[in-house]
């Protein structure tokens, strides 16, 4: 679930959206499935989203139960999402008490723009903020774990940038896990991966990875055999025979922490 939050000006009006803005909705469309159910509190940024792509059934607006949304998120397990533009002037209309509540623990997965006009979006935090707080902490151990350990494997060949990203627990635990299965039918050779500079900018994991050594026919075997939570958001062969598996944004893992 993506939850929008909009920009007003000192007459309370919604400002024409920026080139933050427009940024930040155009990467929602290309990074998160349409048909996850969005949560916007402005309805000029939902007909932006339904322009995009996003069903309109799926997108539910202000007039809705805001209530109801924050007790899915607090005792769901799942990721939900947020994008927060710049916030309004104390005396325009602020955000429902029950959307700040929400805003406070949340995880940034990207950014655009800067200063006042950043537009920021994050993960909210799911099953309540000490579950999250805790599935974090140990996804960034896991992550620096798996890293180290492929870093060190035999069986991948990468340079010293690259194999410093793995050691330094940089790389998205779903891909550094791709990774190790891939080694195991295969020596492969890791690539520089496409970076988003968005992810990047609020240091998000790197969520893509690009190799060459597996052929192409045994991939989609091996694809197909990955739980949901593992299976990568696209995969594709470049002009170089190398394949780059890209993973769709989360802060961490789900289901990291029992309970």
């Amino acid at each position: 679930m993506i939850l929008v939050r909009a920009v007003h000006s000192d007459q309370g009006t919604v400002l024409a959206p920026n080139q933050a803005l427009i940024s930040g909705e155009a990467w929602l469309r290309a990074n998160l499935d349409p048909r996850s159910r969005v949560l916007v509190v402005d309805r000029a940024i939902k007909t932006d989203l339904v322009r995009l792509g996003f069903p309109p059934a799926s997108i539910t607006g202000p007039d809705d139960d805001l209530a109801a949304f924050a007790d899915v998120v607090r005792s769901s397990t799942r990721p939900y999402y947020a994008l927060t533009v710049p916030a309004a002037p104390p005396a325009t209309a602020q955000p429902s008490p029950l959307v700040a509540d929400l805003m406070q623990g949340a995880s940034p997965l990207a950014a655009f723009g800067t200063d006042v006009q950043q537009v920021t979006v994050v993960q909210l935090p799911s099953g309540g903020k000490a579950r999250f707080r805790q599935q974090l902490s140990k996804d960034k151990g896991s992550r620096r774990q798996a890293g180290q350990a492929l870093s060190q494997n035999t069986r991948i060949t990468a340079d010293g940038a690259l194999s410093r990203m793995l050691s330094d627990g940089m790389l998205d635990l779903r891909a550094a896990s791709m990774l190790a299965v891939l080694a195991e039918k295969s020596p492969l050779r890791l690539l520089p991966p496409p970076v988003d500079p968005a992810g990047r900018q609020v240091g998000a994991p790197i969520r893509s990875i690009r190799f060459i050594g597996i052929p192409v026919a045994a991939l989609a075997g091996i694809a197909d055999g990955l739980a949901a939570d593992f299976h990568p958001l696209r995969m594709h062969e470049n002009t170089d025979h190398s394949m780059t598996w890209t993973w769709s944004p989360i802060a961490a893992v789900p289901d990291q922490v029992g309970g």
